[in-house]
């Protein structure tokens, strides 16, 4: 939670609750009362007072801290950035919509495909319990955000075979065009290879095996291949924590036996 906006959000809190206002209130109606009875010293000691019972009120509880205060303005950040957060994953999903059904005009499916394809499987990813449960939280949060960075870069080589494609249709020259369709043609490789290596990291968390994992490793990018090694370190090591602590656990049964 950034300390900034959290202080900014506390002290403004201090500032406009009731035990800091009512003193000022109550001192700046007594000073338009006494100078309405042209009791001018009145009307300036009741305001002064007024103004400093409020400040005195704001520096104790600024010193002293307000619980509730403090809570309210936490509350106020969370929401804040929650909101900020569903807004951006609704821009995303809206720009990948709008990609999507740009793919679905070109001739050759396999970039929507595995597009809608990654969509799903990172979706399922972020909701399935498998996750947690395989791995500790730390590492759970580590794995969502390496899958996320993958998924990143692989709309970015999508866009690219946009881009290649239209270049494509558009030159006449043979040696060029052929050059382009390679281009293109490792592009889709790799984003298919990244697509399974999403795909496999499901597999993994559900228990599920791969036949051909020997070919697969030769198509993932190095980010994918590194998002199936932080998987199978954080398992590892969530296993090695278990059965450290059953091994424990058998020690002191046998101990008070």
């Amino acid at each position: 939670m950034p300390v900034d906006r959290l202080k900014k959000k506390y002290l403004l809190g201090l500032a406009t609750s009731l035990w800091t206002i009512l003193p000022v209130a109550a001192g700046a109606a007594s000073c338009v009362m006494f100078w309405a009875m042209d009791q001018t010293p009145l009307a300036v000691l009741c305001g002064i007072m007024g103004g400093l019972a409020g400040a005195g009120v704001f520096c104790y509880r600024f010193v002293a801290g307000s619980e509730y205060t403090m809570r309210r303005a936490q509350q106020e950040v969370e929401q804040e950035d929650n909101q900020a957060s569903d807004l951006a994953r609704q821009q995303k999903e809206a720009a990948l919509d709008a990609l999507g059904r740009e793919l679905m005009q070109s001739d050759d499916t396999r970039p929507e495909q595995l597009l809608s394809e990654m969509r799903e499987v990172l979706r399922l990813l972020k909701t399935d319990p498998s996750l947690t449960e395989a791995v500790d939280d730390y590492s759970a949060k580590g794995i969502l955000a390496k899958a996320d960075n993958l998924f990143e870069e692989t709309v970015e080589r999508i866009k690219r075979t946009m881009e290649l494609g239209k270049q494509i249709d558009e030159t006449s020259i043979p040696r060029l065009k052929n050059t382009l369709t390679k281009e293109r043609e490792d592009l889709i490789r790799g984003i298919k290879g990244d697509a399974d290596a999403i795909s496999k990291v499901m597999d993994e968390l559900r228990g599920l095996s791969s036949a051909d994992n020997s070919e697969k490793d030769q198509e993932y990018s190095e980010q994918g291949k590194e998002l199936l090694m932080q998987l199978e370190a954080a398992k590892n090591a969530k296993s090695e924590i278990k059965s450290r602590l059953g091994g424990s656990q058998i020690s002191d049964d046998a101990g008070q036996a």
